[in-house]
């Protein structure tokens, strides 16, 4: 692997899967930890912060011990201070709305645990790519929005985004006036993975997103025009 090395950690109670998965991942040159308590994990994050930093990626089991992966998750998304991780659920649990509900909270995939490991090394690829190290601006409204680690920035406010989200916002920005679908969103945005039947997965997050955007200043929700039964819009702040 050449260029930065990405740091990975993995939370799961079952220790052999936890070194198993670690010294795998290792051997691809990726930097792996694990750990096989919440309170472990949680201790490191919040109490070593190079290793708070320079995380990456989280595969993250949803039944742990007294925490839930989902207690875990929301931690981490409500860390304004911290840039946005990747997270894949790792769980026997496939039933739909559990996975609805993960990926509103900002989860990006899921895999089985039996998943052998090519897989899983797959998965992991195609989220890493997904990490933008670097400020992204878009050029096509005189009120300019930044796409940031974590989620935006207009006027100087700085908003808080979940993963998906941003990507809605960013599809939405990057053809101004455009009417955007349902299915062309969850075609674009969501991992082929971890797409669901689920119709209202796309309709929930941008209403989620909207209300954020308003809390920061109201004037910020119009940026997204919603055009009833057809889809959705980016369109210019008003001054």
């Amino acid at each position: 692997m050449y260029g930065k090395k990405y740091s990975i950690a993995i939370v799961d109670d079952l220790q052999d899967l936890v070194d198993s998965w670690t010294y795998l991942i290792s051997e691809e040159g990726y930097l792996c930890e694990g750990f096989t308590s919440s309170d472990a994990f949680l201790t490191k994050y919040n109490n070593d912060i190079i290793f708070k930093k320079s995380l990456d990626l989280l595969i993250l089991d949803l039944k742990i011990d007294e925490r839930s992966g989902e207690d875990i998750l929301q931690y981490l998304q409500k860390d304004n201070r911290q840039p946005r991780i990747q997270v894949i659920i790792a769980s026997t649990r496939n039933e739909e709305f559990v996975k609805t509900k993960l990926l509103d909270l900002g989860a990006d995939d899921f895999v089985d645990k039996t998943v052998g490991i090519q897989e899983l090394l797959a998965r992991i690829k195609a989220r890493v790519r997904n990490i933008e190290p670097i400020v992204k601006s878009s050029k096509n409204t005189e009120n300019e929005i930044k796409f940031i680690n974590g989620g935006i920035e207009i006027e100087g406010n700085k908003i808080s985004l979940t993963p998906n989200e941003s990507k809605i916002l960013e599809l939405l920005v990057s053809e101004p006036d455009k009417l955007f679908s349902r299915v062309e969103i969850e075609s674009k945005v969501y991992n082929h993975y971890t797409r669901l039947n689920d119709t209202n997965v796309v309709a929930v997050a941008i209403s989620r997103m909207k209300k954020k955007l308003a809390k920061a200043d109201e004037k910020y929700k119009d940026i997204i025009k919603s055009v009833w039964g057809r889809g959705w819009k980016f369109s210019e702040l008003e001054d």
